[in-house]
């Protein structure tokens, strides 16, 4: 008979956002469970990427030793106690190697060891009263609450007749000789098949990249999964009419013409047709998750075309109560904007989630703390959290701190690192007087203001100001070049304006118990 437990939480998914949930819950004295089908941890890594470069960036040598600020450019490591647990100590390159990161986060899983189930797959996930039920190769779990972390394990494949003629990024053969002299078509635009186009651009022919959108660079966007710079060589190769391209169109159609592809396409741009013929195909369409282990009772709703769940402010699914997700398939809520699908992001993700449990639980509140209404006693906690956080940083405006105002104690509250989503549409939130602080690349919407800052966007702390749920009025903190705000000389002037900010709060506060309609001139 096949033995069965029960568990508060059960995570499914032993990635970096599971494994980071798990420790974060372990800590807090939940009752959780890890399962994971294969052997160890982060196995998407022991694939991807097929070159085994990460795109993270692991600079090592800040000038800091504020952990916490460095967390800023240490774009791997997890949020652990135990200071040997960085990344750089296993791998000091700017960009460093995948199967690093599969070393690091087996270290890591010690530290949880006791609540892990390695070679434990899932197969089937069903309701059982409140909860959930589980089978699996080894035991049957139930479960209060079910956080799905498994990621995005699938390559997506477009609905093209003929897609199932091609090659696909994660089992394509890369043998140079393969590529010689060749006409190579590669499906996608982003990183992956700038990745494939560069490792064989010594020995192909012509290179095609083709995708219906424009191709997007991460230093235009500011989201980090948009083609980055060190997989763009290829573009120098187009620009310089090299004999590849980077096209805007869609596949109609794949077909076999003896020992070539035969690929029918529609330009974007003017909607005439061509045919084309290459001696490979090579798919590099992304990734999605897999519902395969979900029953009619408690399958997930999707958004952008079934790759990611359709989330609550508190990534809970839409449509299964007491279901939540952890890790990359938390980017629905923020979805190409912030750092939510990688390993800096989602980390603070998993740290607020754990929060927003321990408190559905009944285990504690989520974290707060009184920080009164004195001008300078405010402006220190929010310009504390612009020198040192770290989550903020890489959540532009997904993360939030709120200061609300507690009628009661006639005091600010400070709560960090808050779903902005959750901020706008919770009730205990959204009705509420308080200040939001996020960083932002989007400028002030006031003109005048607009002209202080660069023309293109650069990160910087930005106040917003809630009366009742309804925005009054916004501050802009002037840009730092190094988006640091550390020098001494400058200190005052990045003040400023925020402490005018505040101060005009914290008055009108006063003068209206705590429902002011307007903000005076700052």
């Amino acid at each position: 008979m096949i033995p069965e437990e029960h568990h508060k939480v059960a995570i499914i998914g032993a990635g970096p956002g599971g494994i980071q949930l798990a420790y974060l819950l372990s800590q807090a004295g939940i009752d959780c469970v890890l399962v994971e089908r294969n052997s160890g941890p982060g196995s998407f890594f022991e694939q991807f990427p097929v070159h085994r470069k990460l795109l993270s960036i692991n600079k090592v040598n800040t000038g800091f030793t504020d952990h916490v600020k460095n967390l800023r450019w240490d774009w791997n490591s997890l949020l652990v106690d135990d200071p040997s647990l960085r990344l750089g100590k296993y791998d000091d390159r700017f960009f460093p190697h995948a199967d690093s990161l599969l070393r690091y986060l087996r270290d890591v899983c010690q530290h949880i060891e006791g609540i892990t189930k390695f070679d434990c797959e899932v197969l089937s996930i069903s309701r059982q009263d409140r909860g959930f039920r589980m089978q699996t190769n080894g035991v049957a779990l139930t479960c209060d609450v079910l956080v799905v972390a498994t990621g995005m394990p699938k390559e997506h494949v477009p609905a093209i007749p003929g897609i199932e003629l091609v090659e696909k990024y994660g089992t394509h053969d890369r043998t140079p000789d393969g590529f010689l002299n060749k006409d190579v078509l590669i499906l996608g635009k982003g990183n992956s098949a700038f990745e494939t186009a560069d490792d064989i651009l010594p020995f192909a022919a012509r290179i095609h990249l083709i995708s219906p959108a424009r191709l997007r660079h991460a230093s235009e966007t500011h989201f980090p999964g948009h083609l980055r710079q060190i997989n763009s060589p290829f573009v120098e190769t187009f620009l310089l009419k090299q004999q590849n391209a980077v096209l805007n169109g869609s596949i109609q159609s794949i077909t076999k013409e003896g020992d070539r592809y035969g690929v029918d396409i529609t330009w974007a741009e003017n909607g005439l047709k061509a045919h084309f013929l290459y001696d490979r195909v090579i798919a590099c369409t992304g990734f999605v998750m897999d519902l395969a282990p979900f029953d009619s009772t408690v399958t997930p709703e999707t958004l952008y075309d079934g790759k990611l769940p359709a989330l609550t402010a508190e990534w809970e699914s839409r449509n299964v109560a007491g279901m939540y997700f952890c890790g990359a398939l938390m980017q629905s809520n923020d979805y190409k904007k912030s750092a939510s699908a990688f390993i800096h992001g989602m980390r603070y993700n998993a740290a607020t989630l754990a929060n927003l449990l321990a408190e559905k639980l009944g285990v504690r509140e989520f974290p707060s703390r009184i920080i009164g209404l004195e001008v300078e006693g405010v402006l220190d906690a929010i310009y504390e959290r612009i020198r040192r956080s770290s989550s903020l940083w890489h959540l532009h405006g997904s993360l939030c701190d709120a200061y609300v105002y507690d009628h009661a104690r006639k005091a600010f509250r400070q709560v960090k690192d808050v779903p902005a989503k959750l901020l706008a549409e919770s009730p205990e939130y959204s009705m509420s007087t308080r200040i939001e602080f996020c960083f932002t690349f989007e400028n002030p919407a006031d003109p005048v203001e607009r002209e202080k800052f660069s023309p293109g966007g650069l990160l910087h702390p930005a106040l917003r100001f809630f009366a009742e749920g309804e925005q009054i009025d916004e501050c802009h903190m002037y840009e730092d070049v190094y988006a640091e705000w550390e020098q001494s000389e400058f200190a005052f002037c990045f003040r400023k304006p925020l402490s005018r900010f505040v101060a005009a709060i914290s008055a009108a506060i006063v003068s209206s118990q705590g429902s002011p309609a307007v903000v005076g001139d700052r």
